[in-house]
């Protein structure tokens, strides 16, 4: 049994009659009957009472209808539920970013993604760079907005830069240097220094260090390493020390700190997207929409 059949039947039950429903379905008047003819030799009962004047269902036929009708929702409502899994248009959209590195444009792009999308299910996770790593590894992440991960370490995603950001410093409000336009990093080498984890940001800290120790020609007292933004923010907020971190911390606007530029050129922190060689349709969706939308975002936009 086929769903033209019971289509065919449905047409003819509705219609009660054999010409009209091939009429609607745009078919011949022997087609449709071959075809309810075949259905029921494959059921082994009638499902309609025929006379010359009108056709009329049997008892088991109305219970059929009613049936078949169901049979054909369910089939209409998975094929439909199928396409929008195969295009990309449901399913599940899972994301690991770095913040503040995304604050400027991501909110904007997901926003978009879920007005023309709104069967997929977007869920956002702050990750650092090596607990997204090792998501992208046991596949619990679909995208990801982090720094830049070695070749050796990701032999399954791809890779795009998205932006470069620089380096500033971050001092306690009462800092003597916290009111100043820019400052030197010379002028941080007697500080103590709260750096994020290196275990978690390996790349970010020995590019901290590298930077006190080449344009500063100091080696940076490390204190503190904390694993979150907020609890470094806070940290220096109590005065335990200052930092160094990328310029997008900006759009925190952390109340009781202050960001002050550097006069030396520092180091530049790309920002990528990575995802999987092999991307889910979900994903090749979203990635169409993020380079619509973030290709109409100016430098101006994501850094302030």
């Amino acid at each position: 049994m086929i769903f033209r059949h019971l289509r065919y039947f449905i047409a003819v039950a509705e219609h009660k009659s054999f010409t009209a429903a091939a009429y609607a379905l745009n078919i011949t008047q022997p087609s449709i009957s071959q075809q309810i003819a075949d259905l029921e030799k494959t059921l082994g009962f009638n499902l309609f009472k025929r006379n010359s004047r009108s056709v009329e269902l049997t008892v088991a036929g109305q219970v059929f209808l009613k049936e078949a009708k169901e049979i054909l929702r369910l089939t209409e409502n998975a094929i439909e539920k199928a396409t929008k899994a195969f295009k990309g248009y449901s399913g599940e959209l899972r994301i690991g970013a770095l913040e503040p590195a995304v604050v400027g444009f991501l909110p904007r792009i997901i926003r978009a993604f879920r007005e023309r999308h709104p069967d997929v299910v977007v869920t956002i996770q702050h990750m650092n760079p090596e607990v997204q790593l090792k998501a992208f590894q046991e596949e619990k992440i679909d995208v990801g907005f982090t720094r830049f991960f070695t070749q050796e370490n990701s032999l399954n995603l791809r890779q795009e830069l998205i932006y470069e950001d620089s380096i500033v410093a971050v001092l306690p409000k009462d800092h003597p240097l916290a009111n100043q336009k820019t400052i030197s990093v010379t002028e941080l080498a007697k500080e103590h220094f709260i750096l994020f984890n290196r275990v978690e940001t390996k790349g970010f800290f020995d590019v901290i260090v590298h930077f006190c120790q080449e344009k500063g020609n100091f080696a940076p007292s490390i204190t503190q390493e904390p694993n979150l933004l907020q609890t470094l923010f806070l940290l220096v907020e109590s005065g335990l020390g200052v930092s160094l971190v990328p310029a997008c911390v900006r759009y925190l606007n952390i109340p009781n700190v202050h960001i002050v530029d550097l006069k030396e050129e520092t180091p530049v922190i790309p920002l990528m997207i990575s995802y999987q060689n092999d991307p889910s349709p979900v994903t090749q969706t979203f990635l169409k929409i993020f380079q619509d939308i973030y290709s109409s975002i100016t430098k101006k936009d994501l850094k302030r």
